[in-house]
């Protein structure tokens, strides 16, 4: 599972180099991976990405620190 979490009004950025933020290019793209859980654990993450076996979420945190 990867998540995302954003505060109050914040949104995923639709328009990066790599690709709307959580999509599946932005997460493989700029060495992100590799930089967080290091290449071996990130080619790991990749092929269970193609395969499908990824579930990418969204958490939304309010000004009240509740997370939805």
């Amino acid at each position: 599972m990867i998540v995302e979490s954003k505060y109050g009004s914040s949104t995923l950025s639709p328009k990066t180099k790599d690709g709307p933020q959580m999509s599946d290019d932005w997460i493989k793209g700029n060495n992100r991976l590799d930089k967080i859980v290091g290449k071996e654990k990130a080619l790991e993450i990749k092929e269970a990405l193609d395969n499908g076996e990824v579930d990418i979420v969204l958490s939304k945190i309010n000004t009240n620190g509740n997370v939805t």
